[in-house]
């Protein structure tokens, strides 16, 4: 148990394990609410590990990225015509949701992560934070952190009225086993980040861990993203619902998509390059999300906080969110420290900066998506190279 503040992380993703490693790493006392009942597993898509992270993940030691993480070397281009357009020499590390989940996981002692905890409120006064529970219950803190992700509640109740902006487009996405796959289509594939470049949108793919965490060759998991517009109203509600009926806004999971859109989706594909229609013919349940917009004006009230996408998000395309959720989590950690846990003072002196760090997160995420989606035109290859330079 740290000596430092206690804090109430909401959220038991990636953004609040991170949160939780980076203030438990100052001296926080830590206790993670999940609202799922469940365990969280089974998501599975890939995230590109940056700088940041791998920072994070060594706070408690060294690590090898080898025994976690898949690598490429290049980015690969194809055109519309199937064949190769150009390469860049781009190195990248990726991993997948679970594995990531799990590694962060572990670092958590077993009593300060609660599932089922579903967060109905949140009062800040002077001296601490309260989050109620929908259950009755509450937990006190020296500072509540929402680190709920897109849909937050923490969002919703501490910054009314700034819910998430649809796009536009959506998200397919879909895991392929290496062992489907034949060896020539591995070979064409595996060594890179691989992209096409369409009018409008672009498709992506490249090798991240299997389902149990091996990137052994022959057991990983191919990735694989398509961004695809669907005009908001009666067309995005159709496709949004799953086979039981129910309307899901934000992401149709794997096996609730309806038969006659993954019907939809793999008669596009015959448009796509011969190696990238391969994957999504080989994908039995692909999945959907929806692409948003997300900001809000503060960041900070009382001593309660948003970081991540809770606060900063949505559009996926400069590969960067769950960085900037671990940098607002380092920062926040630092300002703690340099403060001597004074909360009030360490978010005075937090905000301002990530508000910035924020705000420009959007809009580069929004610049790309508009050119990939909406323009006339295929963008300029340097605009798809993998990663965000950000800001300090």
């Amino acid at each position: 148990m740290g000596s430092g503040p206690r804090v109430v992380i909401v959220g038991g993703s990636l953004g609040g394990l991170m949160a939780a490693q980076a203030l438990r790493s100052a001296g926080c006392d830590v206790v993670v609410l999940e609202r799922n009942a469940a365990p969280l597993q089974g998501r599975g898509a890939g995230i590109s590990l940056r700088p940041v992270m791998i920072d994070l993940l060594q706070r408690q030691g060294e690590i090898s990225l080898d025994d976690f993480c898949t690598r490429t070397a290049r980015s690969r281009y194809f055109g519309r015509d199937g064949q190769v357009s150009g390469e860049a020499q781009h190195a990248a590390l990726f991993t997948s949701w679970d594995t990531l989940h799990q590694r962060l996981l572990a670092e958590i002692p077993v009593q300060a992560y609660r599932l089922g905890a579903e967060v109905a409120g949140v009062e800040t006064g002077p001296d601490q934070a309260r989050v109620r529970l929908a259950d009755g219950s509450a937990m006190d803190g020296d500072l509540a952190v929402f680190a709920d992700g897109t849909f937050s509640s923490g969002r919703r109740l501490l910054s009314p009225g700034d819910e998430p902006v649809y796009a536009g487009y959506v998200c397919w996405r879909g895991l392929v086993p290496e062992a489907v796959m034949d060896a020539a289509l591995r070979a064409q594939l595996d060594d890179a980040t691989n992209i096409a470049l369409l009018e409008p949108g672009y498709f992506g793919a490249y090798p991240i861990p299997g389902p149990d965490g091996s990137v052994a060759p022959g057991e990983r998991l191919f990735n694989w993203v398509w961004y695809r517009n669907v005009a908001e109203g009666a067309a995005l509600t159709d496709l949004m619902t799953d086979t039981s009926g129910r309307y899901r806004f934000s992401s149709v999971p794997p096996g609730k998509v309806r038969t006659e859109f993954i019907a939809e989706l793999r008669k596009a594909a015959e448009a796509l390059p011969p190696a990238l229609r391969a994957l999504v013919r080989a994908t039995e349940r692909p999945f959907i999300q929806t692409i948003c917009d997300v900001e809000v004006p503060r960041m900070a009230f009382g001593r309660a906080c948003l970081i991540g996408d809770a606060a900063f998000g949505g559009r996926p395309h400069l590969g960067a969110g769950t960085a900037k959720a671990a940098q607002d989590a380092f920062t926040l950690a630092d300002a703690l420290d340099a403060e001597a846990g004074d909360v009030t003072k360490a978010l005075a002196a937090w905000e301002p900066t990530r508000l910035e760090v924020g705000r420009a997160f959007v809009a580069d995420n929004r610049r790309l998506g508009e050119q990939f989606q909406f323009s006339e035109g295929a963008p300029p290859l340097i605009s798809l190279r993998p990663g965000w330079a950000g800001r300090p």
